[in-house]
């Protein structure tokens, strides 16, 4: 075992370096009849080392065979990496994907922003679309989005990636991309030209009408629009067109922009109505199977804490307060009628 594990990380360092093919046959020998004494993160070396090499030898259907035995060793880490890496070299071990996203709540706690994005790509890589895992991992990113000590920690290209992420398995959350949308707008100067695509393509696909993000991006948009690509910004241009922002600059831009890209004069657009006050306001909080989203999961109350609960606190007691001045009333005119 220990030495199969020296033998991938020095391959894993090495990528350029090449072997033999009588080497990788006795290393896929080996790591095929010591697979059931390797660790999750052994497993997880050893494989990422045969894909690097791009050397299909049958050791993967063999890690993917192997994992629903051992699940319960798996820790966060471990579990990411083989999703994504057997998404690529197993995709049609339906079980182990299965075994995986099962486990997933043993170690949610261990799951950075990063690794929940990786492994819903990986996920929607091999068509497992799970609702259950959608809603189990956008509570983790909701309860990260809304933490106070998290606002300088998230990266603009972790925002974009959670965006694209939840869109690509259709997961119509509007809580959660409250959540992003505000989050998105904090961090506008530091997104790059493809995470802004990926963001508000994001969005698009979804139809989620955000006016806080469109109008408090609008001026990094204008300025980036030369730099998309017709694909980008066909979605940019069809999801502000259909907003109810007031970002007539934005517009007109995208018209100016659109032209010369594709030489195609813009539709005239009818006359807006007046901007909506709630970044969502103008669509119905339903998820695409067609079941009601609950408003609340994510709402911002759910985090306030100990603030939240005195409020709570304080309308109880007005209210005993309130029933107590009622019963003494009662009880006077009783004595009066007696």
């Amino acid at each position: 075992r220990f030495f199969l594990v020296q033998t991938a990380e020095k391959l894993l360092v090495d990528v350029g370096t090449k072997k033999k093919r009588a080497f990788w046959e006795i290393f896929s020998k080996r790591a095929k009849l010591s697979m059931h004494l390797l660790q999750p993160l052994d497993m997880a070396i050893i494989g990422r080392a045969f894909d690097e090499h791009d050397k299909d030898t049958g050791v993967f259907q063999e890690m993917a065979a192997m994992i629903p035995l051992r699940i319960t060793r798996f820790d966060g880490l471990s579990l990411v990496a083989m999703a994504d890496l057997l998404s690529r070299r197993a995709k049609k071990a339906m079980d182990t994907f299965r075994s995986l996203c099962s486990h997933l709540p043993n170690v949610m706690h261990q799951l950075s922003l990063n690794d929940i994005v990786q492994l819903l790509f990986a996920l929607d890589r091999v068509d497992h679309i799970d609702r259950t895992v959608c809603r189990r991992v956008s509570r983790k990113v909701a309860a990260r989005l809304s933490h106070p000590e998290t606002k300088t920690q998230v990266e603009a290209a972790t925002i974009a990636g959670l965006a694209a992420a939840f869109a690509l398995h259709q997961y119509r959350s509007h809580p959660l991309y409250r959540l992003i949308a505000r989050r998105a707008v904090m961090l506008a100067d530091e997104f790059d030209t493809p995470s802004l695509g990926r963001l508000f393509h994001a969005f698009n696909s979804l139809s989620l009408d955000s006016v806080e993000m469109i109008e408090g991006m609008e001026e990094v948009l204008i300025e980036r629009l030369p730099l998309f690509s017709r694909e980008e910004l066909s979605a940019i241009k069809e999801y502000v067109d259909d907003s109810e922002a007031g970002v007539m600059n934005l517009r007109d831009a995208l018209d100016q922009v659109w032209e010369v890209t594709t030489g195609e004069r813009p539709k005239e657009r009818p006359p807006r109505p007046p901007p909506a006050e709630d970044a969502f306001g103008s669509y119905e909080d339903v998820e695409s199977g067609g079941e009601e989203e609950e408003e609340s999961e994510f709402a911002e109350d759910d985090y306030r804490g100990e603030e939240g609960a005195e409020d709570k606190s304080r309308e109880r007691d007005t209210d005993e307060n309130d029933e107590e001045k009622r019963e003494r009333e009662r009880e006077r005119r009783d004595d009066r009628g007696r």
